[in-house]
């Protein structure tokens, strides 16, 4: 029996960069969606004021090239309103980028939604690990560019920052779900506004990986479009 195969160096990346990207509240992770081609926002949050037209204008300037100023937005209260969003991305439609933001919003919802079918807090825990686990692999499988945001907290018994959602189990699970896990960050400029930037390698306080290898592992500029282009085009 023959085994049809390829090689590493030969497998072009058709299937999107999947991107997980954590950081303070007010950071600039929901303005960042602008930043990625043809965005949908898949939100469980109640407010989207950041990417009013006139903030995104006032951020990144009029007209900027590369940037989506009305952004189609599906709204998720149930793991069924999800389910719906992927099945209509799996369909295909002119969506480039799914962005899931944020993360820890959404596994909050879904376990709300377990809470109140299931008296026993410990197994609803568990099903809404097993459930956001389930969805990042799904939206992960794709075809397109997808980006997932959450807020910060510690990753795990060392105390470094990471990733943050509800439950121990899923915050300790989650980064290793993602090839690129990315802290967005301010960095301060002398007689200047603060620069948002995306770390890409872990230090003495702060967790990322970038296993892609196309990242400056001194950080990138927060645009995922720039994000995306350097690790689809690399080699």
């Amino acid at each position: 029996m023959s085994i049809n195969y390829t090689t590493t160096g030969s497998m072009p990346l058709s299937e999107g960069v999947k991107v997980l990207v954590y950081g303070n509240a007010g950071v600039g992770k929901t303005m960042l969606c602008a930043t990625a081609p043809s965005p949908l926002i898949i939100s469980a949050e109640a407010g989207l004021l950041s990417l009013t037209k006139k903030n995104i204008e006032r951020v990144y300037g009029v007209n900027t090239p590369g940037i989506t100023y009305d952004i189609p937005v599906a709204p998720i209260k149930t793991v069924q309103d999800l389910e719906q969003v992927y099945q209509m991305l799996k369909a295909g439609s002119q969506i480039k980028t799914a962005c899931l933001d944020s993360l820890s919003e959404i596994a909050e919802t879904v376990l709300l939604n377990s809470l109140a079918v299931n008296n026993d807090g410990r197994a609803a825990y568990g099903d809404m690990s097993s459930e956001i686990i389930g969805i990042c692999r799904k939206f992960r499988d794709l075809p397109i560019h997808c980006y997932f945001s959450t807020k910060m907290g510690y990753s795990d018994d060392s105390r470094k920052n990471g990733p943050s959602m509800p439950g121990r189990v899923l915050a300790k699970e989650l980064p290793y779900l993602f090839d690129e896990l990315l802290q967005m960050d301010l960095h301060e400029v002398p007689d200047g506004p603060p620069v948002r930037f995306l770390r890409t390698a872990s230090d003495l306080q702060n967790y990322a990986k970038d296993r892609s290898g196309a990242l400056d592992p001194a950080g990138e500029r927060a645009n995922l479009t720039n994000l995306f282009d350097k690790i689809s085009n690399q080699g």
